[in-house]
């Protein structure tokens, strides 16, 4: 099989971090954020939290990437530490629900906002400009990585302008009109029915939604110029960056509209807007958000091309001769485009964008803690691997992330089982999968020694 070209250097890593996670969580659940927690403090310390969580992670996760920088990432990852089950498992379960259905929400969310802006019913209209989305964006992957790369630049660049605009002008305004509605820090019964350990944690995956995207860069590592520092360098400093922006905007939120008002509506960044600039002012937000989820859809594009392609070079996916090729004039992974952007359509007719945010968490974070893990277990597996980059404040910093995503996978599960063991039974069936594609192997083997 043919190998992908090292391209990327720091600053497509970088915004390829920041473009993939700051999409549509911070604009689409910061509303339902609030409900769940029922006051603006514990919302602005979830936010922390969840922020924490994730840099530790991304920290945690880059120590194997550097280690490990090969395409398809994780999957690598897990195959050197628990086996070729476990790392196909992984695998399919990225391929056939992760990746596809989470592509699949964010086209779903553009496709409604898009419907909005123009005046157009979302019901009708965003599954069919989601799926259309999907499938330009999948061409231009397609036809060169570089594209996509540059197109990742400019969209990030676009997206954090006016979104420091909002956090600038909120702060001025909160200042000038004595509007700090940062209080109360915490309500203990914020939604009736459920107790508040599920009540946060249902706010905690929809936080954990908005910072997810980082483990992305992995599946670049086999491309990326040096990964043992470019990696670690553009994980860390862009997840500390989207920190503090979520942390600041949620802020300016609450500096132009207290968290009862935000509760109720669905466009929250466009009301503060309308506000703070006028009418004018809400359209070019409006404008902004399109773009973020954008860029948003491109970043995931971009990565998980790779992921079905990777699986394909080791011949564990059906037709792998077929999706593991490298397209000989753009240098990309046309099949496994062609592959991907199909499963994420077939997800777009669910037309669920809550369903699918929560329920990828879920089953993805289970294997996030393997891969947490998997630092910890190959520092004594392994000492001699040569590490250009070690986790810092090891073990404290993988301990922090394996707590966090123990929490959020507990409280996903009790806030939807049937849906989340769904999730398990679909991933579960990766397994006879990889049983029959070895048999498979061993066939073919024994064909060609007679």
């Amino acid at each position: 099989m043919e190998k992908l070209s090292r391209n990327f250097g720091f600053f497509t890593v970088f915004t390829t971090v920041v473009g993939m996670v700051i999409g549509s969580g911070i604009f689409v659940r910061a509303s339902s954020i609030f409900q769940l927690t029922g006051a603006p403090g514990i919302a602005l310390a979830l936010w922390a939290v969840a922020g924490l969580v994730s840099l530790a992670a991304g920290l945690t996760i880059a120590e194997l990437g550097a280690a490990i920088p090969e395409t398809g990432a994780l999957i690598s990852w897990i195959e050197k530490v628990f086996g070729k089950k476990m790392a196909y498992i992984y695998g399919w379960t990225q391929v056939v629900l992760y990746l596809p259905a989470t592509m699949a929400a964010l086209g779903i969310v553009f496709g409604s906002q898009v419907s909005l802006f123009f005046g157009l019913n979302p019901d009708i209209y965003s599954i069919i400009i989601g799926i259309g989305t999907i499938i330009f964006l999948g061409i231009l992957n397609s036809l060169s990585s570089k594209l996509g790369g540059h197109l990742q630049i400019v969209s990030t660049i676009g997206k954090l302008l006016p979104i420091f605009a909002i956090i600038i002008c909120g702060f001025l305004y909160g200042a000038e009109h004595q509007s700090y509605n940062l209080t109360p820090f915490i309500n203990l019964d914020p939604v009736p029915g459920k107790s508040l350990f599920v009540s946060l944690g249902a706010a905690m995956t929809a936080i954990i939604f908005a910072y997810d995207g980082w483990i992305g860069c992995g599946t670049l590592a086999g491309e990326v110029k040096n990964p043992g520092k470019t990696l670690p360098k553009a994980i860390s400093i862009g997840l500390v960056l989207i920190g503090i922006v979520y942390i600041a905007i949620n802020i300016a939120f609450l500096m132009v509209m207290p968290a009862g008002a935000l509760a109720q509506t669905q466009t929250p960044a466009n009301d503060v807007a309308r506000i703070l600039f006028g009418n004018l002012g809400e359209k070019i937000v409006g404008i902004a958000i399109l773009i973020s989820i954008f860029g948003t859809i491109n970043g995931y594009m971009l990565t998980s091309i790779r992921v079905p392609y990777a699986m394909a070079i080791e011949g564990m996916l059906p037709y792998s001769e077929v999706l593991g090729k490298v397209d000989k004039k753009t240098g990309t992974p046309f099949n496994s485009s062609i592959f991907f952007v199909i499963l994420s359509i077939l997800f777009c007719f669910t037309g669920k964008f809550d369903l699918l945010a929560d329920m990828t968490m879920f089953v993805i974070w289970i294997f996030y803690i393997m891969a947490f893990l998997a630092v910890i277990i190959l520092r004594k597996k392994d000492p001699q691997l040569k590490r250009e980059y070690l986790v810092p404040l090891y073990p404290i910093t993988p301990i922090v992330a394996i707590i966090g995503g123990i929490y959020v996978i507990v409280a996903t599960f009790l806030n939807m089982p049937y849906y989340s063991l769904g999730a398990i039974v679909l991933s579960i069936l990766g397994l006879p999968m990889y049983i029959y594609l070895e048999r498979k192997k061993s066939k073919n083997l024994i064909l060609e020694v007679n």
